[in-house]
């Protein structure tokens, strides 16, 4: 693996990682220099809604929470 233990993100990437909100870039790398792309951000989020529960039904259904989704993917 490409992410050292001592590093400050060490075990957000262990919890990400863990808990398949992302599966690294291959081979066993993390990739922890690397940008993230639009898609892997989106990826990462839609990944952690499904770990948290929470469905895109459950979002469109709040008209607030749905705006606010929306108008955070497309910043991204």
């Amino acid at each position: 693996s490409d992410v050292l233990t001592d590093s400050y993100y060490a075990n957000a990437v262990a919890w990400a990682v863990e808990n398949g909100v992302t599966n690294g870039i291959g081979d066993g790398l993390f990739g922890p220099d690397n940008s993230c792309t639009r898609a892997q951000i989106v990826t990462f989020l839609l990944r952690l809604l499904a770990f948290l529960c929470i469905s895109w039904s459950m979002i469109a259904s709040d008209s607030t929470i749905y705006s606010f989704v929306c108008k955070t993917f497309n910043s991204i």
